[in-house]
């Protein structure tokens, strides 16, 4: 082969191998350049992640100061209710039945904050669930007007009202604490002792605004009390009536005799006059028919 021939088919693969390198260097460039457009797509998902968690942040928050807000308001309930009240109380402890003319105690448990003075009575009239008869009278005795309320007791001397059921009541004297206060029935007994009866004459109606009565309530109340003063017998002697019908019958025989005896002497002395008159008168005797 001549070597021009020879020459030409040497050079023809250099422009080929050149391309091909050209080529695959502007491949690695294309690559490197993809390679970076990712990397950077990588870089900026972190940081467009950070807006995402930055914007729930203020949102997990605001729960959170609602709790707290929900939570101040009970707190503040809790300590209204564990205030203690400023009203008195006075409550009474069961009382023990009592028999008459014997000693028996009422107590009671006060929890006010300061002491007052009080009015302890006993009624018969609100001895509520027990039968009372119909003629049974009303009787209120107080007891006294000055007892302590911190005493938290008071003893009752010589129970001077009759056998029945009564309860105790109980009420500050000055109207000022609004202490009012009942106890449950309890049963006054007969005792071998009655002679401190005697000041049932003398008991009144203590009308209170615990239990307010009608007038006509009272106006009966009070006839009754007097009838069963006039007719309880005294111990050791008659009754009042008793006695003046004694004295009545006693007069009333003392008359009689007294008619009995002067009656027959008077018409023996009347008698022999009679006839001496009708035989001194003229005209001879007289027929008596």
């Amino acid at each position: 082969m001549p070597l021009d021939m020879m020459i030409r088919h040497s050079l023809v693969p250099l422009p080929l191998a050149f391309v091909t390198v050209v080529l695959a260097k502007h491949g690695g460039a294309v690559e490197n350049d993809s390679g970076s457009d990712s990397d950077d797509d990588d870089n900026r998902t972190p940081s467009s992640s950070t807006p995402t968690s930055t914007s729930t942040q203020p949102t997990s928050t605001q729960p959170t100061s609602t709790v707290t807000d929900t939570a101040t308001p009970s707190t503040s309930q809790t300590t209204t209710s564990s205030i203690p009240s400023s009203t008195p109380i006075l409550q009474f402890l069961t009382p023990a039945n009592a028999t008459v003319c014997r000693n028996t105690t009422f107590a009671w448990k006060y929890t006010g904050l300061s002491d007052v003075a009080l009015t302890i009575s006993v009624t018969n009239e609100r001895a509520v669930g027990l039968q009372q008869d119909n003629q049974t009278v009303l009787i209120s005795r107080t007891l006294t007007n000055a007892v302590s309320s911190t005493a938290e007791m008071m003893p009752w001397n010589h129970v001077d009202v009759p056998v029945g059921a009564y309860v105790a009541v109980a009420f500050d004297t000055q109207r000022t604490t609004g202490i009012n206060a009942q106890s449950l029935p309890f049963f006054v007994l007969n005792g071998s002792d009655t002679s401190c009866l005697n000041t049932i004459t003398s008991t009144s109606l203590h009308q209170t605004s615990t239990f307010p009565p009608t007038s006509s309530t009272s106006s009966t109340s009070a006839v009754q009390t007097s009838s069963v003063a006039e007719t309880t017998p005294m111990p050791g002697g008659l009754s009042s009536g008793a006695l003046a019908g004694t004295v009545a019958g006693v007069i009333v025989g003392v008359l009689l005799l007294l008619l009995a005896f002067t009656f027959p002497s008077f018409w023996r002395h009347s008698l022999p006059r009679r006839q001496s008159s009708r035989a001194s008168r003229p005209g001879g005797p007289y027929l008596l028919f």
